[in-house]
């Protein structure tokens, strides 16, 4: 089982990774509540682009996307990206809901 930095469990779902985000979305700041509402509305862009695209689309410094998976207990943009991804290959990973 892979743990996250703060030694919660990596989300395993879209819906756990999406629980993880609204649960933390109140503490973070402007910029990352930008990328939150980025990702949970578009969840292919952190999945399957660039961190530099994902960034631009978000209107935001790609520093910042590494800084929002860190706030959630990533310990980078890269493992953050990888859970979405697999959730995105996993049948019936549920729909991605926006806000």
């Amino acid at each position: 089982m892979f743990v996250m930095s703060n030694q919660e469990p990596v989300p395993r779902s879209v819906e756990e990774f999406q629980t993880l985000i609204r649960n933390r979305y109140e503490t973070l700041s402007a910029k990352l509540q930008q990328i939150a509402r980025h990702v949970l509305e578009c969840p292919d862009d952190l999945a399957f682009e660039t961190l530099t695209v994902t960034a631009e689309r978000a209107h935001v410094h790609p520093s910042a996307i590494v800084r929002f998976a860190k706030t959630l207990g990533f310990s980078g943009a890269h493992p953050m990206r990888r859970t979405v991804r697999k959730a995105c290959f996993f049948p019936g990973r549920g729909r991605w809901l926006r806000r």
